[in-house]
């Protein structure tokens, strides 16, 4: 009884953390997103032409981005967590 509860919290935690994950991959997408709309406004400031793109050049950030198996594990992650 109480082991088939701790796989089931282990699982949980496992789909957390994947998701977690995904959310930072989520946030490295909108920040490419808002970059290109601040470089394309009608008046943009040296700051929209030259942002900072620490986070966007961030190799950890670029990895999950790029991850085939991250993107794989994210949407069984979610039609599981839709159930």
């Amino acid at each position: 009884m109480f082991e088939k509860e701790l796989f089931k919290s282990l699982d949980k935690v496992y789909h957390l953390y994947i998701s977690v994950l995904a959310l930072f991959t989520d946030l490295h997408h909108n920040a490419h997103l808002v970059i290109d709309e601040h470089k394309n406004k009608r008046l943009p400031t040296e700051s929209d032409l030259n942002p900072n793109l620490k986070f966007i050049n961030n190799s950890l950030l670029i990895s999950l981005s790029d991850s085939k198996e991250l993107k794989k594990r994210n949407r069984a992650t979610k039609n599981i967590l839709d159930r």
